[in-house]
Formats: C-alpha cells, sequence, structure tokens
C-alpha cells in the first residue's frame, strides 16, 4: 500500500496573497522592529516614613532616607524639609543629614502640636523625592478637676473657681479641646443644685480650661460632685465640695 502525501497549508500564505494580509504583515514586522523595551526610570534615593502621626508636640517619627550607591561619595549629603514638625537634631524644619555606609540617613521629626499634613522632602545632588505624613489631633488620656475650695458656705452668693487639666502620657493634647462642666446631685432633685458660668469651655495650648461655680439651692446642705468631660473623647473626671452652713451672726450683749 502506498501512502500519499498532501502538503500542509496554513492561513499565513493566503492571507498573504490578500493585498490586507500583506499590509497587516508588513505593519506588524514594522512595530516589532521599532518596539524597545521600557525600563522605570532610575531613582536615586527615597524616603522612608510612616504616614501618620499624632500631634502632641512631641511625638517622634523615625525619618530614613536610601542614598542610591551610584551617587558620587562627594555629592550624597541629604537635605531634608519639612512643613510640619521640627528635626530633633537642631530643632529646625530643615536638616542636613550624611549617609552611613550603606547609604541611609536617619532623622526623627518631632510631631506639630495640632492636626495638619507634613511635606517631607529630601534632596540629593540634585534629585528629590517627597511624601506626606498626616498627624491627627491628640486627644486627651486623663483629666484632672480642681475646685479652689473644697468646703463651700451656703449662700446664693457662693462662687468657686474650678479649673480642668488636660493630660496625655507623651506630650499635650491639641487645643482647643471642649470640656462641659456639670453638676452631679448626690440626691435625686428636678433642678440642679448649681451651675457653671460658663458650662462649656474651650481648653488653652497648656490643656487647661477654667470656669466658675456658682451654688443655686442655698437651703442645700452635703456633698456636691462636680463633672468636667472633654468632647469627643469623653474622658472624665469628678470632685466633691461639701456645702456647709454659714456661720450665724450674733449680737453682741
Amino acid at each position: 500500500m502506498s501512502l500519499s502525501h498532501r502538503p500542509v497549508t496554513t492561513q499565513l500564505p493566503a492571507l498573504a496573497a490578500h493585498p490586507v494580509g500583506v499590509w497587516f504583515i508588513l505593519a506588524a514586522l514594522a512595530a516589532l522592529a521599532c518596539y524597545e523595551p521600557t525600563t522605570p526610570a532610575h531613582q536615586p534615593l527615597a524616603i522612608i516614613a510612616t504616614d501618620t502621626g499624632t500631634a502632641d508636640g512631641a511625638s517622634l517619627t523615625a525619618i530614613a532616607v536610601i542614598v542610591d550607591s551610584l551617587t558620587p561619595s562627594d555629592k550624597r549629603s541629604v537635605a531634608l524639609t519639612t512643613t510640619a514638625g521640627t528635626f530633633t537634631s537642631g530643632g529646625l524644619a530643615t536638616a542636613t543629614l550624611a549617609p552611613d555606609d550603606n547609604g541611609t540617613a536617619r532623622a526623627l521629626l518631632r510631631a506639630p502640636s495640632d492636626s495638619t499634613t507634613a511635606i517631607l522632602s529630601a534632596t540629593v545632588n540634585g534629585s528629590s523625592v517627597s511624601t506626606l505624613i498626616v498627624f491627627r489631633r491628640a486627644q486627651p488620656q486623663s483629666l484632672t478637676l480642681e475646685p479652689a475650695q473644697y468646703e463651700v458656705k451656703s449662700s446664693s452668693a457662693t462662687d468657686v473657681a474650678v479649673t480642668a487639666t488636660l493630660f496625655r502620657a507623651v506630650g499635650t493634647p491639641s487645643a482647643p479641646m471642649t470640656v462641659t462642666f456639670s453638676v452631679v446631685d448626690t440626691a435625686a432633685v428636678p433642678s440642679p443644685r448649681g451651675v457653671f458660668l460658663p458650662a462649656d469651655v474651650q481648653s488653652n495650648s497648656a490643656g487647661v480650661a477654667k470656669t466658675r461655680f456658682t451654688l443655686a439651692d442655698s437651703s442645700y446642705r452635703g456633698p456636691l460632685v462636680l463633672r468636667a468631660t472633654v468632647l469627643p473623647s469623653g474622658v472624665t473626671s469628678t470632685a466633691t465640695i461639701q456645702i456647709v452652713g454659714a456661720p450665724s451672726s450674733t449680737s453682741a450683749p
């Protein structure tokens, strides 16, 4: 038995025989001839830092600037700038750093005292790179409440200075913070024993808010619990004052 051989055909000759097919093939070959693979642009430096921080005026953010090994040794000095906060090396918004043997320059950025976005920029040998650090408001972690007097004579004219002070373990709370003052009566009564004027006070840059308490019920004797609450954190503190009777006046015999 003899085996017959059939020619193997493909679509390419048929495509090439058509004028449109010839144009398509030539265009594809021309595109391949002109193609040059692209490579990422060389980055001579980079900044490494966290992208968020707490605006308490004291917290530190570690900054690392990586300088490329191809940068000439006499041009590797790093100029660092920030639009918020200060560098601990000099207490300024600018710093000049020298990278170590591994090409890393390090700095510490002290946080600003209120919420903002810091633009951190590094420049080496004419090349610059930037990154952002978002600083959020520093909420208080604790609160003290101190009346000027803890024993108060009962009188409609009773007026007591009261001071609330906000604290954080690191730094100070951002200002202003709203501090709301109120009276917690130890007995259930339809009306408060006294009022604060004003009842809502904005803290200052030192975390202090001051107001005055006025006794509303001159017939009351006993303890009164004063309360201060920071909004929106909800941190609360109380202090107890004792309302005592005013000394009776006696006429001379």
